[in-house]
């Protein structure tokens, strides 16, 4: 992703708030190994994790792109990929007024 830690939270936090709006989600950074603590990896390592979210598109009926996603190599591979084979592309919305999927009334 090129964010510290893979940006882990936020898309722990887009799975949460996506999937309790009743989608399926599928999530690039799960049984992937965490990033190194120095927040660098091999060239190969991102070769694998590229690979990976190009099945993941291709698999998708739907791409959602989190914030700042214009950012990363990877995600504008994904976007491009996701517009060639006319997935439907999401772009990030905020979600401030959705509330915590988890608080109950």
């Amino acid at each position: 992703s090129g964010f510290k830690g893979c940006n882990a939270k936020r898309f722990e936090a887009a799975d949460k708030l996506l999937t309790h709006l009743g989608f399926e989600c599928i999530n690039p950074l799960d049984g992937t190994d965490s990033q190194p603590e120095d927040g660098k990896t091999t060239d190969r390592d991102w070769l694998d994790h590229v690979i990976r979210g190009m099945r993941n598109v291709a698999q998708a009926d739907a791409i959602y792109f989190l914030p700042d996603s214009e950012r990363s190599v990877g995600s504008q591979l994904e976007r491009a990929v996701a517009i060639r084979l006319k997935k439907l592309v999401l772009e990030h919305f905020d979600w401030s007024y959705a509330g915590d999927p988890d608080e109950t009334e």
